[in-house]
């Protein structure tokens, strides 16, 4: 049997967090005033009540916890599983509840060194509390690449399992716990630029009246320009799937004028409305160029055909003595000054 060492690293390295009272300072104070009365009780030999039950403090262990354990995996249910000498085998919620709190990252260390990230097995709460106290996914996945293992069929089995564990559990019962999450959204949470898509997108159950959806029908939404810089145009006839208000300063400087101050004046689209960009011909020698006399050039599959795209000083001059046209390339935009100046 092959064995695993877990390492649980939390942000409190020796002590674990005080848990955070929800009442005032009063409420605070007499609360510590009767645990010291209880104390005082229990040291006169006063250790139960009066109906014979054993009087508790309420206080929780602090101190760092069990942080370390061990897990094996067992070739006859093709599994592995969590052993602590302490508090049991295979109970891996046990684990997580005697570790130091706050439990942020479970990591595992493998005969060979090679490290694995197992907080959604651990961590009961990997996919609403604990996930504010992490760091960027991406920038995580990218710092562990280098420590990650060969990907076995043991791995693959585990990952799947652990998936379908997660999707089978309930919805979350508070508004909060849905904002960010990895599997379920509300309306309420979406961003300025987020839309759920399509309108008839499955109903996954509700939160205090609310529907619940699932993450995969958010999507991200661009205006006209942006989907531009990514190569995309929108298709003839697409109404917008949602309108906001500008941020840039003409259009703040419009709605200044304007008598509607507060309309959405930046229509924003969909993926599923664009198409790729198809660059236009160069037609006797001539560089097509847009309204303001340049080429859009944000990706390198936007260079109009028959054209070559040259990175020369003094290019213009050069062209001119040689008879040859050209037009400057737009490659992106710098902003500054209050305003954006293509580059």
């Amino acid at each position: 049997m092959k064995q695993k060492n877990k390492t649980k690293v939390s942000n409190s390295k020796s002590t674990a967090a005080p848990k955070r009272r929800s009442g005032g300072g009063k409420k605070q104070v007499k609360e510590e005033e009767e645990e010291g009365e209880e104390e005082e009780e229990e040291n006169k030999g006063e250790g139960r009540l009066s109906n014979g039950t054993k009087r508790r403090s309420g206080k929780k262990k602090e101190g760092p916890g069990a942080d370390e354990w061990l897990e094996v995996y067992v070739e006859k249910t093709s599994s592995w599983i969590c052993v602590d000498v302490e508090h049991g085998v295979g109970m891996p919620q046990l684990c997580s509840q005697n570790a130091t709190a706050p439990v942020t990252y479970v990591i595992s260390v493998d005969g060979n060194g090679f490290l694995k990230d197992l907080g959604r097995k651990y961590d009961p709460t990997w996919m609403t509390s604990s996930r504010k106290r992490r760091v960027d996914e991406d920038w995580w996945e990218d710092t562990l690449e280098p420590f990650l293992g060969p990907d076995d069929d043991r791995d693959k089995q585990e990952d799947k399992e652990l998936e379908n564990k997660l999707l089978n559990k309930p919805l979350p019962v508070s508004v909060g716990e849905y904002k960010n999450h990895p599997l379920y959204a509300l309306k309420r949470h979406l961003l300025k630029y987020e839309a759920i898509y399509p309108p008839t997108a499955t109903v996954l159950g509700y939160c205090r009246g609310e529907p619940v959806y699932s993450r995969d029908c958010v999507h991200t939404l661009h205006s006209k320009d942006t989907w531009l810089k990514e190569a995309r145009t929108v298709r003839l006839g697409e109404e917008p799937y949602k309108m906001v208000k500008g941020f840039s300063n003409r259009s703040r400087k419009a709605r200044m004028v304007s008598e509607q101050k507060d309309q959405n004046d930046l229509p924003l689209f969909g993926e599923w409305q664009t198409e790729e960009y198809q660059p236009p011909l160069a037609v006797d020698g001539k560089v097509p160029r847009n309204d303001y006399g340049n080429v859009y050039l944000f990706k390198p599959c936007m260079l109009p055909v028959g054209c070559v795209h040259l990175r020369l000083p003094n290019l213009h001059r050069v062209a001119r003595k040689l008879d040859i046209d050209a037009a400057p390339a737009v490659t992106g935009f710098d902003f500054h000054g209050g305003y954006s100046h293509a580059v």
